[in-house]
């Protein structure tokens, strides 16, 4: 399969537009107007608005029905909002459920500022309940990681270099945000280590560079990388290729080639790759500790949610890097 068919751009406000053309004709206009609003007003980034466009969509789809558009807005009360967020939360998880209520307090000061609904109403927005680590962490089976890899197999540049970030996840365990940190300096090829940058408050990481991830950065650097393009180690290909790559299009890379995989998952962002790390570390019997170590946390505590894995499943399983990596 060709690259062209596989590559997802990075998003912007063309993104937007065919975003808002997906949704009922009767939205469109107010979707624009929410997003030129999020971008003027708020100054969100790109992604942000695309994330806030597709659940102000659900929003729309779910309060407005047959009704007026303002008429529908003007009927919401707390005990609407209250009601609309039982509903959502019998379909989203914990983290859609968190975006839901940031897009719907933003929706409504956006309505505010139109007339549409009382000022105070975006103040009764109802709070997401959790507990810290209610949640137990699920990552991407060795199986799935390999399926990737797999389809990844090909000579054009997006499948080069976007193996070469794949491999990274899958061994480190690195956030997305330091793969798009990463620049050419941070590989020391004579003493085979690799540098990953501090992010989100923890620590720097400097890790010995495993095979797998050697060939596939010398692969990404010697055929695909573009030279003299400044130290940030990977870039767009396309439209701008001396663009460093940033995290948001690492996340919709990672997405889109997992589901051109045919993985099935519901969650398939890069995050998952990071969870399927500390389970093999807590397989080959690893502590919280050496979790906390290795993903670069400054406290154990933050590790702590890796704890509610089975501990007989992880007796039972030996650590095994996916056959690809071996």
């Amino acid at each position: 399969m060709s690259d062209g068919v596989l590559y997802r751009p990075e998003i912007t406000p063309e993104t937007h537009e065919r975003i808002i053309s997906r949704a009922e004709a009767r939205y469109r206009e107010v979707l624009g107007d929410f997003a030129a609003w999020l971008r003027d007003g708020r100054g969100l980034a790109a992604g942000t608005i695309a994330v806030r466009l597709h659940l102000a969509n659900r929003l729309l789809e779910r309060v407005v029905g047959g009704s007026a558009l303002e008429a529908a807005l003007s009927r919401i009360d707390a005990p609407r909002l209250d009601d609309l967020f039982v509903d959502f939360g019998r379909e989203l998880g914990y983290a859609s459920l968190r975006n839901m209520r940031s897009t719907v307090r933003l929706f409504l000061r956006f309505a505010v500022d139109r007339g549409w609904v009382d000022p105070p109403l975006p103040s009764l927005v109802p709070r997401v309940a959790t507990r810290r680590g209610m949640q137990v962490p699920r990552g991407f089976s060795d199986e799935q990681i390999a399926l990737a890899l797999s389809w990844l197999s090909g000579s054009s540049p997006g499948q080069i270099r976007d193996r070469a970030i794949f491999v990274l996840l899958a061994i480190y365990g690195v956030r997305r945000a330091q793969i798009a940190g990463l620049r050419l300096s941070d590989i020391d090829w004579k003493k085979r280590r690799i540098h990953f940058p501090a992010h989100k408050g923890g620590k720097p990481l400097l890790e010995s560079l495993h095979p797998a991830a050697a060939a596939s950065l010398a692969r990404y650097i010697e055929q695909v990388r573009p030279r003299d393009c400044g130290p940030a180690l990977f870039f767009r290909l396309r439209p701008k290729p001396l663009e460093p790559l940033r995290p948001g299009a690492i996340s919709a890379m990672v997405m889109f080639r997992l589901e051109a995989a045919g993985i099935e998952d519901p969650k398939r962002g890069p995050h998952r790759f990071r969870h399927a790390f500390a389970t093999r570390v807590l397989r080959s019997g690893g502590s919280l500790k050496d979790i906390a170590d290795l993903l670069g946390h400054r406290h154990l505590d933050s590790a702590s949610i890796y704890a509610k894995v089975d501990e007989r499943g992880l007796r039972e399983a030996a650590l095994e890097w996916p056959e690809v990596l071996r």
